[in-house]
């Protein structure tokens, strides 16, 4: 796997808490919040960069819905 470097912007008004985001799969990120946006800077190892984008958006969503952690 390659590691892949990528930054997620969200600007959703409810936001989960960080604690939240690290156990939904997110402890490859750094994270900072300006003006009502969520910056989230991933250095995530995957064999594309599709996937590794594809696998954080899960991770955000399954953060906000307090939904278990899936799969890798």
């Amino acid at each position: 796997m390659t590691e892949q470097h990528f930054e997620l912007t969200n600007g959703v008004p409810s936001v989960p808490a960080c604690d939240a985001l690290v156990e939904a799969g997110c402890d490859d990120a750094t994270f900072s919040v300006k003006g009502g946006l969520i910056f989230a800077v991933f250095d995530r190892d995957a064999a594309t960069m599709l996937d590794a984008v594809i696998a954080a958006i899960e991770a955000v969503e399954r953060a906000g819905s307090g939904g278990p952690p899936r799969g890798p």
